[in-house]
């Protein structure tokens, strides 16, 4: 297992591996069976509540929650807007 250096918040250990996320073949978790690169998040990540990284020491998650990008709002503006046109051409 290779050391991944960052530090755990919850117990200051070292002895850390980056969260894999997505659909994987069993190839994949075979050959990380053997070398434990990452630890497998499953297929979907969570916006707001997908950790980056896992504690070997304590087995806790932390670090690294994906937000919710700052110009989501923005895209919804423009579907709107869009959609204002598209009524007053009707």
């Amino acid at each position: 297992m290779e050391n991944y250096k960052k530090k755990c918040p919850h117990c200051s250990s070292t002895l850390t591996l980056p969260i894999a996320y997505g659909l994987m073949s069993d190839e994949a978790h075979q050959e990380n069976a053997k070398e434990e690169k990452y630890v497998w998040g499953g297929c979907v990540i969570h916006i707001d509540s997908s950790p980056s990284d896992y504690c070997n020491n304590c087995k806790k998650p932390f670090g690294g929650v994906m937000k919710r990008p700052k110009d989501a709002s923005k895209a919804d503006r423009v579907k709107d807007t869009k959609t204002i046109r598209r009524k007053s051409r009707e």
